[in-house]
């Protein structure tokens, strides 16, 4: 069987002796810049750089575990365990999915419906939110909207390698060595997938690419529309019965594949009840931020500000103040987004960032 061109395109270029030394020279200054030390200092950099290469080629990286970490998740109030690889591991992955991922989510890939928004590029929390809030208004001009929560009992402890081995040849069948490598991957880790690597939030997402498939087409008349924020999943319907069908389909397709789902939440908007989904809640006739999302975002917004004051500023913060901004202004609550300052704090860090590290730290210490 032929290989996929573009996937035989884009292995060629990784494997590329110029592309893959500059990507993995790329990789180390941002891992370096995040961890405060050169992550492959530069006596070691060509070493390492063969061996990642023989690795790649050959199909035979070995995983050192993964280390964790409790981390308290302010959108839902919960406590995760992150799974952290070592850096060797993270820079192997990164340059897997450098093949992988664009193929899926490039702008007209038809891997993916219009269903999920988590970790997909060109998606994401923003575009999510945008689309409930559209889905909402839709129903609203026809009749009035029903909406349905449901989310999966500890998703990606439940994810089974067997069923997602297949999933992965299936979707790879004409890529045997990138599928190699995804199966890799998810063999590093006991049981389920890792929370907090980039490589397991895409196989997170593909293992529900074929529920995705059947409730696109399921809605084929538009009355029930669905979206899906990784493992939490929210339909917007003008119509109870059809949502009702809608439910006992996912119900059903999940119990298949072992995956239990959440009590189901049905909400009536029109009557002014409420649905919470990213730590949003959606209503007939706006979107508010949930209390302990709104106090996570405060403690963030407030750590921002300690930073520019002290002169510690950093890539990790714009993109915070980016992505609070992002989710206020999707929200109606402006009161929020103005006492914050985005639209001054915003352009400042950009400015800061792009200037020479010593000179903004004296020009804070200064100030």
């Amino acid at each position: 069987m032929n290989t996929n061109p573009k996937f035989k395109l884009l292995f060629n270029q990784i494997v590329d002796e110029n592309y893959l030394r500059n990507e993995l020279a790329r990789l180390n200054r941002i891992y370096s810049r995040r961890y405060h030390y050169p992550v492959i200092p530069q006596p070691y950099f060509e070493n390492y750089y063969q061996k990642l290469l023989s690795e790649i080629k050959n199909c035979n990286h070995q995983f050192h575990g993964y280390t964790t970490r409790d981390i308290y998740d302010g959108h839902s109030g919960k406590t995760r365990t992150l799974h952290i690889p070592e850096i060797n591991d993270r820079l192997y992955e990164s340059v897997i999915m450098k093949i992988v991922e664009p193929s899926f989510s490039s702008q007209g890939s038809n891997r993916w419906t219009r269903i999920p928004y988590a970790s997909i590029t060109g998606r994401g929390l923003s575009a999510c939110i945008r689309a409930i809030k559209n889905y909402i208004g839709c129903c609203s001009l026809i009749k009035q909207p029903w909406a349905l929560k449901l989310d999966i009992r500890k998703y990606y402890e439940s994810i089974n390698h067997d069923r997602m081995n297949e999933v992965i040849d299936r979707y790879f069948k004409n890529d045997r060595i990138v599928g190699t490598h995804l199966k890799q991957i998810v063999a590093s880790f006991d049981q389920g997938l890792p929370i907090g690597t980039y490589s397991s939030q895409f196989l997170a997402n593909l293992y529900l690419a074929d529920l995705d498939f059947m409730c696109a087409q399921l809605d084929n008349d538009g009355r029930c529309n669905v979206v899906r924020y990784m493992d939490d999943i929210v339909v917007i319907c003008s119509d109870y019965l059809k949502l009702l069908e809608m439910q006992k389909a996912i119900t059903d397709w999940c119990t298949g594949v072992g995956l239990t789902l959440h009590e189901p939440i049905v909400a009536n908007l029109a009557n002014g009840e409420l649905i919470q989904m990213c730590g949003m809640m959606f209503g007939y006739n706006g979107v508010w931020i949930t209390p302990v999302t709104k106090n996570h975002m405060i403690q963030q917004y407030d750590e921002i500000v300690a930073h520019l004051k002290w002169g510690q500023i950093t890539d990790l913060d714009l993109g915070r103040a980016a992505a609070l901004k992002g989710w206020i202004s999707n929200s109606t609550e402006q009161v929020l987004l103005n006492s914050m300052h985005f639209p001054d704090l915003i352009p400042q860090l950009t400015q800061i960032l792009h200037g020479d590290y010593d000179d903004r730290q004296r020009n804070y210490l200064e100030q």
